[in-house]
């Protein structure tokens, strides 16, 4: 039997140091710990302000380009409408030769043209000199066969030698103005004047003696609309071309 000798005190103070001891194991433990977890994190927190930097320069790079890709797509976008503009201004333009050439071929030789001129898109003004009431029946006999028209109206005739007078249709017309025909056309659309045909010498001054003046309105089956432009070319309108005085067609100025 063993007895114990030694104050509780000095028991107690051994317990104490070894839990002090074992709490500062520990603490170095979790300092340790902590630290080696604050290095990591900082390490981790370094790449990805590495990486969120990278990125922004690559979403900086990603919006240039989606701004430049955007610049071309628009660019390639006006240059497609003023190419369908250019091509829709062509047709229009054409419509013009195609309707004089077709009236041409049923354009009595015996008929001289000094105006024509398309208004309001459907009408066909024609005015100009034959010889006699005859000669001017046989021309609109032959030009309400034209399959172009819907129509033919003789607006204004005048005798030689006797007052103006306009026709039962289309009364009070006035005269054609704007287009006045060229040479090849004034001669006679589609064969020109006919072997003999020789007006008098007052012709030359713009009234022609001895000679039937008229003017008809033809109605066309088609009507000759203005081309619309396109939409993805934004402000261009008819203004940005221009009228043209001729034909009727539209030239392109810019």
């Amino acid at each position: 039997m063993k007895l114990n000798l030694v104050p509780d005190y000095v028991r107690q103070r051994k317990v104490s140091k070894q839990v002090i001891a074992l709490l500062v194991v520990l603490f170095l433990v979790v300092n340790s710990a902590m630290a080696f977890w604050m290095i990591s994190v900082q390490g981790r927190l370094r790449a990805l302000q590495e990486e969120r930097s990278r990125l922004e320069i690559e979403a900086q790079q990603v919006d240039s380009l989606y701004n430049q890709g955007n610049q071309l797509i628009d660019s390639a976008a006006i240059a497609l409408g003023k190419t369908e503009w250019v091509k829709r201004v062509q047709a229009h333009n054409l419509k013009y030769p195609e309707l004089y050439s077709e009236v041409g071929r049923y354009t009595s030789p015996r008929v001289r043209y000094d105006q024509m001129q398309v208004t309001q898109g459907n009408q066909l003004q024609l005015a100009g000199y034959t010889r006699s009431i005859r000669e001017l029946g046989l021309f609109l006999q032959t030009m309400y066969q034209c399959p172009l028209f819907t129509a033919v109206s003789l607006a204004a005739a005048a005798l030689p030698g006797y007052p103006s007078g306009n026709a039962q249709q289309g009364a009070g017309l006035p005269p054609i103005s704007g287009f006045t025909a060229p040479p090849s056309l004034a001669a006679g659309i589609g064969g020109g004047l006919s072997p003999g045909f020789s007006p008098p010498p007052g012709e030359a001054s713009g009234s022609p003696a001895n000679l039937m003046r008229f003017q008809v309105v033809a109605y066309l089956k088609e009507p000759i609309a203005l081309p619309t432009p396109p939409a993805s070319v934004p402000g261009l309108n008819l203004s940005d071309s221009g009228l043209s005085g001729g034909f009727g067609g539209i030239s392109i100025g810019r």
